[in-house]
């Protein structure tokens, strides 16, 4: 269950102390090193109770921490970024708590070299950790529910720069008002070494949907259900998107698959719909297989514009369908971004409809 003392998360909140407490036994420990130091009890009492204190900080903000890791909404680059901050923030936090139980078992005699080293280390790789963690804030806006009007407000005199827009604002799930959706950085989460999303968002994609359909679905063709996925995507409309989608779902994303509507709906169904509004997209392309007398793969292209980082990306959605008897459903969705393009100051529509290209890296069907 979500604390609701901070929103969207109180991991903020908490990893200040673990940072600190950690930072300030370093210091004690290192001083204790020195000749001058040694012989001051009160300096080895203050660092240990600092490692102490500093043990308990890192297992609650890592408690918090995974607990926004499966909660706040976010896309592909921001989950690559996010991964890469719980990958650093793990394995310190746990040489953190070792160290602090190792000086507490050892807590009679005098600080060894080993223990201090070790601690002053742990200050260096909880400072990496705790830069991967301002960028997701300050580069990725994750969790910034609302930002500041950039203007000349009352009270103060300092200039304002050019803001920044938050992940759901510019950088969510790229699914936009001419488009489909496209969902997870493939290259970048694989070498994250995350086996794929799976996060549960606080009830945004539930078990039941229960608002009424906000976009027409035309399931005659592959076509239109393609057309129809990009238009639920893009108004939000969970309803509209489950009846496209078939019971035996597949979606292949950062090196995982979620099998099964229920599991995609559970998991990122969710963070995907809330996101989907924010990104320009342009259709570039779509090509249609027939993959016999009841199936088809729809090979459709974009060219996505993130606005907050002013850069334009490639994207390939792969889908399967199948013609049923209620119409064509979708059993297997795939994103693959690109490179992203040297420029993003093109017209909306100055890429024709071409045909998709075709054995794109990163499918995995």
């Amino acid at each position: 269950m979500t604390l609701d003392l901070i929103e969207p998360n109180i991991h903020p909140v908490l990893v200040h102390f673990a940072y600190a407490l950690t930072v300030v036994a370093a210091g004690l420990y290192g001083l204790a090193l020195l000749p001058r130091f040694r012989q001051r009890p009160g300096l080895s009492a203050a660092a240990d109770w600092s490692l102490f204190l500093a043990g308990v900080s890192v297992v609650l903000t890592i408690a918090a921490g995974f607990q926004a890791y499966y909660s706040v909404a976010h896309d592909g680059p921001s989950h690559e970024a996010m991964t890469t901050h719980r990958n650093w923030a793990v394995p310190t936090g746990t040489l953190v708590v070792l160290l602090a139980a190792w000086r507490w078992w050892r807590r009679a005699r005098r600080p060894s070299t080993a223990l201090s080293s070790g601690v002053i280390v742990s200050a260096a790789l909880l400072s990496v950790t705790a830069w991967w963690g301002g960028q997701l804030v300050y580069s990725y806006g994750l969790g910034v529910e609302s930002l500041p009007e950039a203007g000349s407000g009352d009270g103060h005199d300092h200039d304002h720069g050019e803001g920044t827009t938050s992940a759901v604002e510019s950088d969510g799930h790229p699914h936009g008002e001419d488009a489909d959706p496209g969902h997870h950085d493939d290259e970048g989460a694989a070498g994250s070494g995350v086996d794929g999303h799976s996060h549960d968002d606080e009830g945004l994609g539930t078990a039941e949907a229960t608002q009424p359909a906000t976009v027409d679905v035309d399931q005659s063709s592959p076509e239109a259900v393609a057309e129809s996925l990009a238009a639920a995507y893009a108004a939000g409309d969970e309803v509209a998107l489950r009846s496209v989608l078939s019971e035996g779902l597949l979606v292949a994303e950062g090196g995982g698959v979620e099998d099964g509507l229920a599991a995609y709906a559970s998991h990122h169904m969710g963070s995907d719909l809330a996101a989907s509004t924010a990104r320009k997209m342009q259709r570039t392309g779509r090509s249609v297989r027939s993959l016999g007398e009841a199936a088809a793969l729809v090979l459709t292209t974009f060219e996505v514009t993130t606005v907050a980082r002013d850069e334009a990306r490639p994207l390939v959605e792969t889908a399967i369908m199948e013609e049923t008897p209620d119409g064509w459903l979708v059993t297997h969705l795939h994103w693959s971004f690109g490179t992203p393009a040297p420029s993003s100051s093109k017209e909306a529509g100055s890429m024709a409809d071409e045909p998709a290209p075709h054995g794109e890296p990163g499918h995995a069907h």
